[in-house]
């Protein structure tokens, strides 16, 4: 991303809500330097879209609000010509068909993202690198980097 990029880049990654904002903290000015990004990658949960969580309402719609307001606008023109939201979700579940339709109505359109979901008959998770893509519904299969490369 930095050699596309061509300026400093900066990630952001809230992985324990304790280590980070409190319910003392002042969540607006203190997500503020935070949120001023241009994509932003929110995981996708069975509980991520929910219109009282933490998450949904301090950064995921704080964010859409941000990027429509700024001179960058909530999409992007890329260089071929073809634009893409600046919100880039990545699904590790599949989503309850009311919490799509809040998704897409804060998003504006259709979801547009990366899925990695393991989904058999009862079973709704997040992709391992363990999983047979035979047996998963989707047919995908977690390729680490290194078995990526040509």
């Amino acid at each position: 991303m930095a050699a596309t990029i061509k300026e400093p880049v900066s990630v952001y990654f809230d992985a324990n809500p304790h280590d980070g904002l409190l319910e003392t903290h002042s969540v607006d000015k203190s997500l503020e330097g935070k949120l001023k990004c241009l994509i932003f990658i929110p995981i996708l949960s069975q509980t991520y879209c929910d219109p009282k969580g933490f998450a949904w309402q301090h950064e995921f719609c704080a964010f859409n609000k941000l990027a429509k307001g700024d001179r960058f606008g909530p999409d992007v023109k890329l260089v071929n010509g073809n634009v893409t939201s600046r919100i880039l979700p990545i699904r590790i579940h599949e989503l309850d068909p009311e919490d799509k339709v809040l998704l897409e109505g804060e998003l504006g359109g259709a979801i547009r993202g990366l899925e990695f979901i393991y989904l058999e008959p009862g079973v709704n998770r997040p992709l391992s690198s363990g999983d047979d893509e035979n047996k998963n519904l989707n047919g995908l299969r977690y390729r680490k980097w290194s078995s990526c490369r040509p």
